[in-house]
């Protein structure tokens, strides 16, 4: 078994709490008042299912990427973290403390990406830059996509010139409309994140910013847990521990059918 106080005090040194932004839900979300775990469930999502494959894998700890609403504000919420509780399954989250960590979400995404001379925006480090060793062109850059991210049925979405070479990237992991402007002022090729606004994705595309490409939410985070597993793994085993820690692996996007143009 791990000791809980180990294993967050770890977590906490790699993803520290006060990188998280000042809204969000991060930590000991759901405490059965456990004092130690036999195995850990990775997700990005909390799901009915997800709570399901923890249970049929006697994991009595999930740590997800997400929160879940504890106010409350949604009666989903309410539901889930009610039957967390009767599942005497614990909920940790690393949210927003992971996309900013030098070893967290958005740094996985880039390095997914196979980016070189990687660094964070100018006024933010919820995002990463990077170049590709080579220029690509945008056919070659969206199959080179749906190649890296995990496999889903979201869509991907193209705004810009689609004749343009493309060798300077930014990448925010999860929503990252908030750093449109921020790929400007960096001079940046192409973009890519997920849930772009209309009138922000067109203000871009009027003032000839870069392209944005919209990816997929869930497989722009997904991305990050298997290097979470890793450094969780590589713990236990300086702890002497043996104790299992598995991926979700089944896709929690709420996209189950895309359809439109392709290149």
């Amino acid at each position: 078994m791990i000791i809980k106080n180990k294993l967050f005090e770890f977590l906490e040194n790699i993803y520290p709490t006060n990188l998280a932004e000042e809204w969000d839900k991060i930590g000991l979300l759901v405490d059965n008042r456990k004092s130690a775990y036999n195995k850990i469930l990775l997700t990005i999502d909390v799901t009915y299912d997800v709570i399901q494959f923890a249970q049929n894998i006697e994991a009595d700890l999930i740590i997800s990427h997400h929160p879940l609403d504890i106010e409350f504000a949604t009666d989903s919420s309410s539901k889930i973290h009610n039957k967390l509780m009767d599942k005497k399954i614990d909920l940790y989250v690393i949210h927003t403390n992971g996309d900013k960590a030098p070893e967290g979400v958005n740094e996985s995404l880039a390095k997914v990406l196979e980016l070189v001379e990687i660094r964070k925006f100018k006024s933010s480090d919820l995002g990463r830059i990077g170049r590709f060793k080579k220029p690509m062109s945008i056919t070659e850059l969206i199959k080179f996509l749906e190649d890296k991210l995990p496999k889903h049925l979201g869509a991907i979405q193209v705004s810009g010139d689609l004749n343009k070479e493309i060798l300077k990237v930014g990448v925010c992991s999860g929503s990252g409309g908030a750093l449109v402007e921020m790929a400007m002022e960096d001079n940046l090729d192409v973009f890519i994140t997920s849930d772009l606004k209309h009138h922000k994705a067109l203000e871009n595309f009027i003032e000839s910013g870069p392209i944005l490409i919209s990816i997929s939410h869930w497989a722009s985070e997904y991305i990050w847990l298997p290097s979470l597993r890793n450094q969780i793994v590589k713990f236990l085993i300086d702890y002497e521990v043996s104790n299992e820690v598995q991926l979700y692996e089944k896709s929690t996007d709420p996209w189950t059918l895309s359809l439109g143009s392709s290149l």
